[in-house]
């Protein structure tokens, strides 16, 4: 059914086929995450559920994926923290998977450190996620860092 998924024109007919891609996908997602186990798809649940705004539900998943090997679901574990607004658990969780070199952890790390004024640390973290090839740290370390942080408007 994943064939359906990958629609590109928008119509009242493809919006109906992409809900229903996302309910089947969403369902086996749920039995295989609960039922069997299958770690990778309770990361792949809790994106879901982050997506949908369910937060908590989405965070305990993540969690359990980090705990039995799904790095990316650490890095994202990070993510929900600062959307929580737990920047030190946050700060923890990706400077840990920033020294494993998840490049999208030290763009995380980057922006908690520049959102608190720490500039230096910033654009070191801007830095290291851009030789990693996380474009979005390139910007950020040519852009942000050349504007002064009091001036500076998203």
């Amino acid at each position: 059914m994943r064939y359906f998924c990958s629609i590109k024109f928008l119509t009242p007919f493809t919006l109906f086929i992409i809900t229903s891609c996302m309910t089947i996908e969403f369902n086996r997602y749920t039995r295989e995450c609960t039922e069997e186990n299958n770690i990778n798809s309770c990361y792949e649940l809790a994106k879901i559920k982050y997506r949908t705004g369910e937060a908590q539900e989405a965070k305990a998943l993540f969690n359990t994926a980090c705990k039995n090997g799904i790095k990316k679901a650490c890095t994202s574990m990070g993510a929900i923290q600062v959307a929580l607004g737990n920047k030190d658990k946050a700060s923890t969780i990706l400077s840990t998977e920033c020294l494993n070199n998840d490049f999208i952890a030290c763009y995380g790390l980057a922006e908690i450190e520049y959102e608190a004024g720490n500039i230096t640390e910033a654009l070191a973290l801007y830095n290291k996620a851009c030789s990693g090839g996380y474009v979005d740290a390139c910007w950020s370390a040519k852009h942000k860092m050349a504007i002064p942080k009091a001036e500076y408007h998203e």
